[in-house]
């Protein structure tokens, strides 16, 4: 399912879950904004649960017709006549908690879920990355990497402390002091940092923040990436990645401003492509007869233990509820 997600005030987020009250399509949008009035809504995507709506004043089924206000009050449907005991009330479209954090919006499809859960959850997340002038950020990019390997062979290249930097990532290591590495572990989230050696992209602190089960944030010179592993198939995922930077940055450089973007991106295009190799060859060793288990060096790899302590108790108490 999908949820469109929106921001009518700067102080007040919403959402709403489709599908239609009447016969279950998913909606359409309404009427989009002239480029002379002003945003109205902001957006987020998570896998499967967030879709990008906006400028909308309404939400508008392709099917029958029924239409919804951004409150999710059914407002309109048509032909109804000679219909006993319905009441647009109870037809309206299913709320659903949304949270701000930072530049980013989160929605939890839990009906009992309460907003300030999130930041209560990941609190020392949101001080690192306000530390760091995260709520100053201009969006300047989406890129999608469709990879051949299980979502959680993403997440554990991620979550590997550092060990695999110096061998995969050749040009990255020439840009941080990789003795300096750190890793901070908790049962939702870690926090895996390095100094940096003064490269503009990189800057003199490189912070990797991962947040269970599948959203990770890099934040590094004046830039800020968030990647979203999303779940195609048992053999397949897809990252999504969008870019952020320094609205400060993003004003001084003038001119510079294509260059810089362009050779950034391309730095971090090689970065990923190198991960793509790599876990995709995971993914083949995985299903080869030979692997049996292997083993966490301790030193390092903190992170993905944690990872799937978490993700192992998960799997039991749903087993369990069965």
């Amino acid at each position: 399912p999908k949820a469109k997600v929106w921001r009518l005030k700067a102080s007040k987020s919403g959402g709403r879950r489709p599908p239609c009250g009447h016969q279950r399509p998913p909606l359409k949008e309404g009427r989009r904004l002239k480029a002379s009035e002003p945003p109205r809504l902001a957006h987020l995507e998570l896998p499967s649960l967030f879709f990008i709506f906006l400028l909308l004043h309404r939400f508008v089924c392709p099917y029958h017709g029924w239409t919804y206000g951004l409150d999710g009050r059914l407002t309109k449907a048509l032909r109804l006549k000679g219909i006993k005991e319905f009441k647009a009330k109870d037809f309206g479209l299913k709320p659903i908690a949304a949270a701000e954090f930072g530049p980013l919006l989160f929605i939890n499809l839990n009906p009992d879920a309460k907003k300030e859960e999130l930041k209560e959850s990941f609190l020392e997340v949101y001080n690192r990355l306000d530390e760091r002038q995260f709520n100053d950020l201009a969006w300047v990019k989406r890129v999608e990497y469709p990879m051949d390997c299980n979502w959680k062979v993403f997440v554990d290249n991620y979550l590997d402390g550092g060990y695999h930097v110096e061998h995969l990532h050749p040009a990255l290591t020439d840009k941080l002091d990789i003795s300096s590495y750190s890793t901070n572990v908790t049962p939702l989230y870690s926090l895996q940092e390095a100094a940096g050696v003064g490269d503009v992209r990189v800057g003199s602190q490189a912070l990797y923040i991962y947040m269970y089960p599948s959203l990770m944030i890099n934040r590094y010179g004046p830039w800020m990436d968030t990647n979203m592993v999303i779940p195609t198939s048992p053999d397949t995922c897809t990252v999504v990645y969008d870019y952020y930077l320094e609205k400060e940055t993003m004003q001084s450089l003038g001119e510079n401003a294509t260059e810089f973007l362009t050779t950034s991106l391309a730095a971090s295009d090689q970065v990923q492509q190198e991960d793509n190799m790599i876990c995709e060859s995971v993914q083949r060793g995985l299903q080869s007869s030979s692997y049996d288990t292997g083993r966490y060096a301790p030193g390092v790899e903190m992170a993905d233990h944690a990872f799937h302590q978490t993700l192992a108790r998960q799997l039991r108490e749903s087993v369990g509820d069965l």
